[in-house]
């Protein structure tokens, strides 16, 4: 859309689901990085952020590519979607001290694929045991991820 000069309009669709919509992310331009941090994908966000009620934009991994510390840097928030049994701590630390560098605003944390059949037995008497009667949330301050 942003390569060829459409109007989102052009490139928005409407799905079976009430109130939702897509936008396809297209062709891969020759540049992705340089086009995301450019004024006309900003301009994209401040429409459909006039148009819409809630943006999700899925990107590509942290690690590797500069396309998602840049797209952090200037949404609203960023969810970080982990995988069960996939996704190595020291690759989630790296990933969270990237999007730091680049002030993400990180509101989250999401684990998919998860299993509770495979998982450890003992995960879940320790999680109901350390958190019997506390309902204190400033264990984990907003914008931090534990990692043990």
């Amino acid at each position: 859309m942003l390569t060829q000069q459409l109007p989102a309009s052009a490139v928005i669709h409407k799905t079976d689901t009430d109130g939702l919509f897509v936008m396809p992310a297209g062709p891969k331009p020759p540049s992705p990085a340089e086009l995301l941090g450019g004024a006309g994908f900003r301009a994209l966000l401040t429409y459909l952020k006039d148009e819409y009620d809630q943006i999700i934009i899925d990107s590509p991994p942290v690690l590797g590519l500069a396309d998602a510390p840049r797209l952090a840097s200037i949404v609203d928030g960023t969810l970080m979607v982990m995988e069960a049994n996939r996704s190595h701590r020291g690759a989630i630390t790296a990933s969270m001290r990237r999007l730091a560098a680049a002030r993400a605003n990180i509101i989250g944390a999401v684990l998919v694929k998860f299993d509770p059949k495979k998982a450890d037995p003992t995960a879940s008497y320790m999680l109901n045991y350390y958190s019997y009667g506390d309902n204190d949330d400033d264990d984990f301050p907003a914008g931090q991820l534990a990692t043990s």
